[in-house]
């Protein structure tokens, strides 16, 4: 049986609880990461991304910056 992408990243590490985007900006550590984004609550895995320091906000610093619509170079924005 052939692995998805999902699982088979789901397997490299241990992850938190997917949240929609419209609460993940707030919800995200403040530390540097790694992040997923896949469509809809069950769908396809389609992007994966870094977030470093972030001037001390991390995860939640990358997602709020596409949340406000600034990040149109990056595959999630």
């Amino acid at each position: 049986m052939k692995s998805t992408a999902l699982e088979i990243v789901h397997r490299l590490a241990d992850w938190s609880d997917w949240a929609p985007f419209s609460a993940a900006h707030e919800l995200a550590p403040l530390v540097p990461g790694v992040y997923l984004a896949r469509e809809g609550a069950d769908g396809e895995l389609v992007y994966v991304g870094m977030a470093g320091e972030r001037h001390g906000k991390g995860i939640r610093g990358r997602l709020t910056v596409y949340a406000r619509g600034k990040a149109l170079a990056s595959g999630l924005g």
